[in-house]
């Protein structure tokens, strides 16, 4: 670890890494064999830069605005503590455990005694979250969101397909009310915030870097949100440059609509991962031509 700069790698090797920032326990960079696949701000390291905009965020305990905090709650921009590692398991794969406790700041906000768990295992085509929450009260319950944020990195947009959507309900928060999704695969466009409910299975997500394909996998993490900010501010990206929302995917997968509720001295626990599914080397000469091609038309 840097501890000046408070920043954790975790090296798999051959090329393959994840870098994450105590400061909010930011993932800011994941590479396979050297290709980023995270997106992140071109401002996001500056100096005025309260905390890194894009990556992989973990919100808690609240989503959105809030009186008593910042937004998206205080997990996100706070810092936390290396538990343990990084350190190498049986399968060559890299991990690290991080935590965030209440202090004399948090409880001033919030008022609870808690615990936050947070895993980040480093696969070798793979991201694995493991994340676990314990309620440290003697006798108060309290009622919390959870939430992974994560913007991916992508060649255009426009081009990703999501797969495993079809029948679920949605809330579109660019028009009121809410729909069933009836169409195999969904297209987002360059501004668009979709919440589809109670997700049970595995969502897939092609024509990422390098036109593979990114599979999401979660437990315990039931809404699922598909989302980019478009050209027009937004207060989640504020520093987000002209032109920069092309790039970006944005997932969001956690408590999206309700809050949990966790008893005193109880625990609860999720899983998340995010599998990079590489294409064919002949698929992906076919689609190399294919868009060499469409430039002519």
């Amino acid at each position: 670890m840097n501890q000046h700069n408070k920043v954790v790698v975790l090296d798999r090797g051959g090329y393959t890494t994840c870098t994450v920032d105590l400061q909010g326990a930011t993932v800011t960079s994941w590479r396979l064999h050297n290709e980023e696949q995270l997106f992140v701000t071109r401002q996001s390291f500056s100096q005025s830069s309260s905390y890194v905009r894009g990556g992989i965020h973990l919100i808690f305990p609240h989503l959105g605005l809030w009186s008593f905090g910042p937004r998206e709650g205080f997990a996100r921009t706070l810092l936390w503590v290396l538990e343990e590692g990084p350190d190498t398991n049986d399968t060559s794969d890299v991990y690290a455990v991080f935590s965030l406790s209440h202090d004399s700041y948090i409880q001033a906000l919030w008022g609870y005694r808690f615990k936050l768990l947070y895993k980040i295992v480093l696969c070798e085509n793979k991201l694995v979250f493991r994340i676990g929450v314990q309620n440290l009260c003697v006798d108060t319950p309290f009622q919390f969101h959870i939430m992974l944020s994560s913007l991916f990195r992508v060649p255009d947009v426009g081009k990703c397909e999501v797969a495993g959507l079809q029948t679920y309900v949605y809330k579109d928060a660019e028009k009121a009310g809410a729909y069933i999704e009836n169409k195999k695969t969904v297209t987002i466009p360059e501004r668009a915030n979709k919440v589809y409910i109670d997700v049970n299975h595995d969502v897939s997500i092609t024509n990422i870097m390098d036109g593979n394909t990114l599979r999401i996998q979660r437990r315990n993490h039931a809404d699922l949100s598909l989302w980019n900010p478009g050209d027009a501010p937004s207060p989640e990206i504020p520093d987000l440059g002209d032109g920069e929302s092309k790039y970006l995917f944005g997932v969001k997968a956690g408590t999206l609509t309700r809050r949990l509720h966790l008893e005193p001295l109880c625990s609860w626990e999720t899983s998340h991962s995010f599998e990079i599914v590489e294409q064919s080397k002949d698929k992906k000469m076919i689609q190399e031509i294919t868009d060499f091609l469409s430039g002519f038309c």
